[in-house]
């Protein structure tokens, strides 16, 4: 529980500093108050390491793109499912994620735009998006991934598609849809898996 996660921080706090990091560490209190964090920092850093989960990590991108902030991020996945953290191959354990951070290599990632709103793992409409925002955090802190699931059984009764044109520089895709995403990652909500060939 807390202490293992207590004992988790300062294992990371160990390992950046022994890479060359003096961190400061701040816990968030609220949704989008990781955003506000960052664009409060004004890029005072030489890195940002954002631990949690696909959610969080996007509100820290969120902060860095709405102030221009460009350093790079470290992402240790803490969170539920982890859906895009598990597509870039990064490590569960918190400590061997640190390691990397401080010893791996950059590398560039796409970022999406809806409108004002930037996302790094995916946009979607349709069946079951409302589940990943409604689903209660003690739930997901009991549950676990299961708490998804439940919370998207409540869309069930409200299913109803939606008519679609999408345009790409060699496609155009259009018809009636129940559910329609873009992302950047290999899997949804950790149930849905797309192969390499699609992502």
């Amino acid at each position: 529980g807390r202490m293992k996660l207590l004992r988790d921080i300062a294992d990371v706090d160990l390992i950046l500093y022994n890479g060359g990091y003096e961190a400061d560490i701040y816990f968030t209190k609220s949704r989008a108050d990781a955003t506000r964090k960052v664009a409060s920092s004004g890029g005072n850093y030489d890195i940002i390491v954002c631990g949690g989960g696909d959610g969080t990590y996007n509100e820290v991108i969120t902060g860095m793109l709405n102030e221009k902030i460009d350093i790079p991020v470290g992402y240790i996945p803490a969170g539920t499912t982890n859906d895009f953290a598990t597509s870039l191959n990064l490590s569960p354990v918190h400590k061997i994620a640190a390691q990397r951070i401080t010893m791996g290599d950059p590398y560039k990632l796409d970022v999406g735009r809806f409108q004002d709103k930037y996302f790094s793992y995916i946009a979607s409409f349709g069946a079951f998006t409302s589940a990943s925002y409604n689903a209660n955090q003690k739930a997901k802190n009991t549950l676990g991934h299961t708490a998804y699931i439940l919370e998207g059984i409540k869309d069930i009764s409200s299913l109803k598609p939606y008519h679609i044109k999408a345009e790409t520089d060699d496609k155009v895709i259009e018809g009636d849809f129940i559910f329609g995403a873009v992302c950047n990652s290999k899997s949804i909500a950790g149930i849905i898996k797309l192969n390499d060939r699609l992502v």
